[in-house]
């Protein structure tokens, strides 16, 4: 799998897989774990290629407010272009919902969390693309996140195990 950097790159994917039904997810995905490998699965399943945006060490502090990743940009970036169901990773400092990336995209599913997406940015969404799908991250009620297991390692608490 590849990794790209431009929005250029990012239309030439998309001139490239015209019919394909393109899905267009994201993360920071520090400290790669279950929980990932079950969002990334759920995402490959909304489509037939799957674009995953891994937010910069600057983009998880200003979107997240959380200090620098554990694991550096490059090295995430990395890890997820190589997980099975990733067809193309895409790094930048915005959000995978950042207008101009989606434009140049064209997705035809984007993935969001109730979470951390407000309705302005919904509403804005719809607009610029009226036909993309919005399907929302269900997440696991199994208690796995990069902030759990950082807290669990810093109070030497084991992580649970909930497969």
């Amino acid at each position: 799998m590849n990794a790209v950097f431009t929005l250029k790159e990012l239309k030439k994917f998309r001139q490239n897989h015209p019919l394909a039904r393109i899905v267009l997810a994201g993360g920071i995905f520090d400290l790669f774990h279950a929980g990932h490998v079950k969002y990334l699965n759920f995402c490959k399943k909304q489509g037939d290629l799957l674009v995953v945006h891994v937010g910069s060490n600057r983009s998880a502090k200003i979107f997240k407010h959380q200090k620098t990743p554990v694991t550096p940009t490059m090295h995430r970036i990395e890890i997820v272009k190589n997980f099975r169901a990733v067809d193309l990773v895409f790094s930048n400092d915005s959000k995978h919902r950042d207008l101009k990336l989606v434009k140049a995209l064209r997705p035809d599913v984007i993935m969001l969390s109730r979470e951390s997406t407000s309705d302005k940015e919904i509403k804005e969404l719809q607009k610029a693309m009226p036909i993309m799908e919005i399907v929302f991250n269900p997440r696991a009620q199994d208690g796995i996140s990069t902030s759990t297991i950082i807290k669990k390692i810093k109070h030497k608490q084991p992580i649970p195990v909930r497969v």
